[in-house]
Formats: structure tokens, sequence, C-alpha cells
């Protein structure tokens, strides 16, 4: 009877430590950056999923995304067709919100009209950001009404 209620106590315990480790997860982000506007850049995309190099003649563009920290909406910034030949992107935010920023590679091959996209990599997942940086959203605030009315009192 002793062993089952240790046995119970037990479980209970690491439940709740599971519970509390995975509600940290869910804002695991480990930098968020305030700002209106911000510029992302990324590693060229030189080989394809396989691990065989990109063939020279191939084109690989890139396609910019933000996701809505709060309600997980996509929305494609990079509109120009299949996307972008440079490896950074400037983003300017006209709402305020808490955003995760997504970049995918769109491969062309050679004499080929159709396209090829990869998975989207965001900025929530360590295994897509820089290894010094770590996980990052970007938050951003409008700023208030200029004040107006401004006199001497006394």
């Amino acid at each position: 009877m002793k062993q089952e209620k240790a046995i119970v106590v037990i479980g209970s315990i690491i439940v709740a430590l599971m519970m509390v480790l995975i509600a940290g997860m869910a804002n695991a982000q480990d930098n968020w950056h305030t700002a209106n506007q911000t510029t992302v850049g990324w590693d060229a995309v030189t080989a394809l999923f396989n691990g065989d190099p990109v063939p020279p003649n191939d084109t690989v563009t890139y396609k910019v995304y933000l996701r809505d920290y709060n309600t997980g909406d996509e929305t494609l910034l990079t509109t120009d067709g299949n996307g972008i030949a440079e490896t950074q992107y400037t983003i300017t935010f006209t709402a305020e919100g808490l955003y995760i920023v997504g970049i995918s590679a769109v491969r062309q091959p050679e004499g080929e009209t159709e396209t090829i996209e990869s998975t989207i990599c965001w900025s929530d997942m360590p295994d897509c950001v820089d290894a010094g940086g770590g996980t990052f959203g970007v938050k951003f605030f409008q700023v208030t009404a200029t004040p107006h009315g401004l006199r001497i009192i006394n």
C-alpha cells in the first residue's frame, strides 16, 4: 500500500514537471527583437535535400514569410514570382504583433518551368537559426500619437 502511494506521488510530480516544461516551451524564443523594421539574413542554399550539391545551372531563390505568433497565420512577403536571389530581406511592420520569420528555398532546375520549394525554416526552430544567435521572434508596437495642445500653465 505504501509503495502504491509512493508511485502515485512520484507519478504526479513527474506529470507536474512535464506540464511546466511544456508550458515553458510554448514561449521558447531565445530572443524577442522589438522593431518597426528589421533585416534578416540566411546562408545561401548550396545543397539538395539528399546532400548532393545544387547543379551549377539550376537557379535557387528564396521566399520570406511571417507567421503571427498568436494566430499562426502565415503571410508570404516576397511576392515577386519565385522569390528573391538575395540572402537577406528587410521587413517593415505595419500591424502590431509578435512575429516569427520564415525562409524557404525555391529551386528551378535548368531547362524546367516548374519550381520546387523547400519546407519553410522558421526563426523559432533551433535547427534553422544561426548557432550563436538562438531562436528569435520580432515584436512590433505602434508609437503613440504626438501630443498636442502644449501650453504654459503658470
